[in-house]
């Protein structure tokens, strides 16, 4: 694929009505759709607020040529990392890989940036359709993936809504059965990051969760985690881990991302020492950041109206802040 791509239009132009057919797929998924909306109001005007499929009118207007010219710039050595996990000889590998890649044309080096860095944005928004219940996220600010507090932003998620004993699932999901599904989740990218809380509700019951999140929240910001409850979430975290790395193919997915995006671990023992080494006064740093500002973006699919979603914004927003 690498040496022989044809790119041929008939081609083409199947897997552009594969993707549309997606697309088509997409309008019925609200937990993909609320999360769309959600980065259109964080990353405005940036490549970042756009839908990883692309729209019709994006994938119906590429071209061979549009493709040749973006794969003849970024598709060589430069821009190309070999990850590979299992039983193996180096050095016998290491002479198939020269073999087969060691022609791919070099590049002009570094990628060349676009666009300025994102800048976190808040304000709210909400798309009507007919669900049987309503979808909703909400995002504070986060951090960059290379920051020195990534391990205890994960924590972080965990001790909120990461797993089925996070605050959030049990006094939502286990003690009142509001919802069944809701989680956190931060997200990381090169210059910024969001920590996103998701979950998908009947109407009836959707003021009584915000208020219940915002709560959560504001014991959160209260720093009120016990030594207990971050071990937990350590040993949760450090569970993840080894179970992620059941299986080559999952280890060789690992490796290569940490070279793809240079995390400051290399290997395998200084990625626990990372998680072993998380004190509390990270994760309350962290809250500090992300929590303690009005800095709140949210976003709502389902049955719901407009100037509905402005009330629930300000009344979530009053509950956090006051």
């Amino acid at each position: 694929m690498m040496h022989n791509a044809t790119f041929q239009e008939d081609h083409i132009e199947t897997e552009k009505t594969v993707i549309i057919d997606e697309i088509n797929m997409y309008e019925d998924a609200a937990e993909e759709i609320v999360i769309d909306i959600l980065n259109e109001i964080i990353f405005k005007g940036h490549s970042l607020s756009y839908p990883i499929l692309g729209t019709k009118k994006s994938v119906n207007g590429f071209t061979r040529e549009i493709l040749m010219d973006y794969y003849l710039a970024y598709y060589n050595a430069d821009n190309m990392i070999i990850s590979i996990a299992g039983d193996f000889d180096e050095s016998l590998l290491l002479e198939k890989v020269n073999a087969y890649f060691g022609c791919i044309r070099r590049g002009t080096g570094q990628i060349e940036k676009m666009e300025n860095n994102p800048v976190y944005q808040w304000n709210f928004d909400s798309k009507k359709k007919d669900f049987e219940q309503i979808q909703v996220a909400i995002s504070f600010p986060g951090i960059r993936f290379d920051h020195e507090l990534s391990y205890e932003m994960m924590v972080l998620s965990n001790i909120l809504g990461g797993t089925n004993s996070s605050r959030l699932f049990q006094s939502i999901r286990e003690d009142r059965g509001l919802t069944y599904s809701i989680y956190t989740e931060p997200n990381f990218y090169d210059e910024i990051g969001t920590f996103t809380i998701s979950f998908g509700v009947s109407k009836d019951n959707l003021i009584e969760t915000l208020k219940l999140i915002a709560k959560e929240l504001k014991i959160l910001m209260e720093h009120l985690i016990t030594p207990e409850a971050l071990e937990h979430a350590k040993n949760h975290l450090r569970g993840s881990f080894f179970l992620n790395l059941e299986g080559s193919d999952n280890y060789m997915d690992m490796i290569g991302r940490i070279e793809l995006f240079a995390h400051r671990e290399k290997n395998i023992d200084d990625m626990l020492d990372k998680i072993n080494g998380i004190q509390l006064s990270g994760v309350t740093l962290l809250i500090d950041q992300c929590f303690a500002n009005e800095k709140i973006a949210m976003a709502i699919v389902g049955d719901i109206e407009k100037q509905e979603t402005e009330s629930l914004y300000k009344m979530f927003c009053n509950a956090l802040t006051n």
